[in-house]
């Protein structure tokens, strides 16, 4: 998705958006921050459409119920004004998908259905890098030509 004289550009794993939503303190302000600087255009965040349902019910996993506020802040990062680019969901990334899983297994690994449309999602977009806090998905950085790590301000060293 970039080249060198172009920003860089992140895929966010749902479990980013989680985080962000949940307000978990260590890493609210490099989400924040990142965000920000997506809004400045010094870079790109992309996510699957899919993230939508996922981060929705993710939230509802975690609390047992509705929540308005959690709600309206997810709803938040979805909309036009918001610096999050949706790509929809291809058959080019079903099938990406699909042999991810194929080759889980062929490796012993766990990959759950959406970390493989994430990872396949990813890499059909040559994006800088993946961000996620999902260590089982950070083991594949050996299987695909991008980078997977967690978001960090610029300060702050990138690794997962």
């Amino acid at each position: 998705m970039s080249s060198s004289e172009e920003i860089p550009s992140y895929y966010w794993d749902a479990c980013v958006f989680l985080a962000y939503v949940k307000g978990e303190e260590d890493r609210v302000p490099d989400i924040e921050g990142l965000l920000e600087a997506a809004r400045r255009h010094e870079c790109e965040i992309v996510t699957s459409t899919l993230t939508i349902v996922e981060v929705s019910s993710g939230v509802t996993q975690l609390t047992g119920k509705r929540e308005h506020a959690a709600e309206m802040r997810i709803d938040g990062l979805w909309s036009t004004s918001s610096p999050i680019n949706l790509i929809e969901f291809s058959r080019s990334v079903a099938e990406a998908a699909r042999d991810y899983k194929r080759r889980a297994v062929d490796l012993g690994r766990a990959l759950s259905t959406m970390d493989a449309i994430h990872l396949a999602s990813a890499v059909e977009l040559q994006v800088d890098a993946l961000h996620t806090y999902d260590t089982k998905l950070g083991g594949w950085a050996d299987e695909v030509p991008i980078k997977i790590e967690e978001p960090r301000g610029s300060d702050r060293p990138m690794s997962l």
